[in-house]
């Protein structure tokens, strides 16, 4: 059933609060409906960045550790 990925699928939703390309409301609505699906959903809102939210992710060690740990179900 391809309506249920998203409720295994581990997630982290990264967005600047200052993004004039993509309103921050979009990254907090997908968060919200993953969370209530039950899926392993992370969101970082970066205060004072625009559209360039992956530049600080990128330099988050944290992220690589989350990333990497991420294991696909047998």
């Amino acid at each position: 059933m391809a309506a249920c990925r998203p409720k295994r699928l581990p997630a982290w939703v990264f967005h600047g609060d200052k993004d004039g390309a993509v309103p921050v409301e979009n990254s907090h609505k997908i968060h919200d409906a993953l969370q209530k699906l039950g899926a392993p959903v992370k969101l970082t809102i970066y205060p004072g960045v625009g559209h360039d939210s992956w530049t600080q992710t990128y330099d988050n060690p944290e992220f690589w550790a989350w990333l990497f740990a991420q294991k696909r179900d047998a």
